[in-house]
């Protein structure tokens, strides 16, 4: 299928004048347990709990919503990995507004996607089609670094300029579910069931024979891990590094707001081969709950695993959480 014929493919379904048919679509099943050896792929679809969009995931996806008051920028997203590809579908809409003073207030308008992708580190893509369809517009972005490719589909309502994202990152394009998964997302039917918590964390795929186990990982990783983990810094420039695609941000916990605990979390962290988080051991905690909030925020981490000589492997890296009262 052509990149056009995505693009058709797609607008056909947001007017519900396309039914998926190359996967047999069925109810979300529970919640998946934390499990080290992961899952087999059971493409379910899955509901936002703001919105009617929905999506099918090869897991049980994870959830995060977020609420950018100074910029009335609201988001929820659902992200689940499976056989070295990471899926994403966000929602982002018109949120509440802060209510006292902040630095640089922005309202929410025309403008307030482009100033997303600037906060999220994602500028400078690809625009590989475009094309509008009344009220809305739908787009494919591309961002290709050293060690992975990112595609975006955007459907953006051109009348309240909300707009939903279906996004794949992935190292090898043959194989992504890239058609069945943009394909069957779906704004204007409440599909499947509420996402809800979501799952506890990233479900990985089931480990193959021969590959890394936690404990080899201990055994034969003995040099200190590279420099912490970190959203903020730029893709490495080895294409068979880790890549963090995902990674949540643990919220502050009543108790330690209230006794104004501050400081950073430190986490030595396993990143298996399967695509899912290992054990979590911690080198600096804090009080109040933050160090289990760290914890479970690093179990939701999307990422594609290291590989060497072309095949994933687990690796363990330095994991860290700021936590700060303004």
């Amino acid at each position: 299928m052509t990149v056009k014929d995505h693009v058709a493919f797609a607008f056909g379904l947001l007017f519900s004048l396309v039914l998926l048919t190359s996967f047999a679509i069925g109810q979300p099943k529970k919640a998946a347990p934390t499990l080290l050896n992961g899952e087999a792929a059971d493409w379910q679809v899955y509901r936002a709990n703001n919105s009617s969009v929905s999506a099918i995931f090869p897991k049980v996806p994870v959830s995060a919503e977020s609420n950018d008051m100074c910029n009335e920028l609201a988001g929820e997203s659902m992200t689940a990995y499976s056989d070295e590809v990471v899926y994403e579908l966000s929602v982002f809409r018109k949120g509440s507004r802060m209510t006292y003073p902040c630095s640089n207030p922005m309202k929410f308008d025309a403008r307030s996607f482009a100033r997303s992708l600037v906060g999220r580190r994602r500028t400078g893509p690809t625009i590989v089609n475009e094309a509008t369809n009344g009220n809305w517009s739908i787009k494919q972005l591309k961002w290709e670094n050293p060690g992975s490719t990112r595609i975006t589909y955007v459907f953006y309502d051109n009348t309240n300029f909300s707009w939903v994202e279906a996004t794949m990152t992935f190292r090898d394009r043959s194989k992504v579910k890239e058609t069945e998964f943009v394909s069957s997302v779906k704004f204007d039917k409440p599909l499947g069931k509420k996402i809800k918590n979501g799952s506890k964390a990233i479900v990985g795929d089931l480990l193959e024979p021969g590959k890394a186990s936690d404990q080899e990982v201990k055994a034969t990783d003995t040099s200190p891990p590279p420099p912490p983990i970190s959203m903020k810094s730029s893709p490495s420039t080895d294409p068979d590094e880790l890549v963090v695609v995902a990674k949540k941000v643990p919220g502050y916990t009543d108790m330690a707001r209230q006794n104004q605990e501050k400081g950073t979390v430190v986490l030595r962290v396993i990143f298996q081969a399967n695509g899912m988080v290992g054990k979590v051991a911690v080198q600096h905690g804090l009080a109040y709950g933050l160090t289990e909030a760290s914890i479970a925020a690093a179990k939701q981490i999307a990422f594609l695993p290291a590989r060497k000589n072309g095949h994933a492997i687990s690796t363990i890296r330095t994991v860290e959480y700021s936590f700060t009262i303004y």
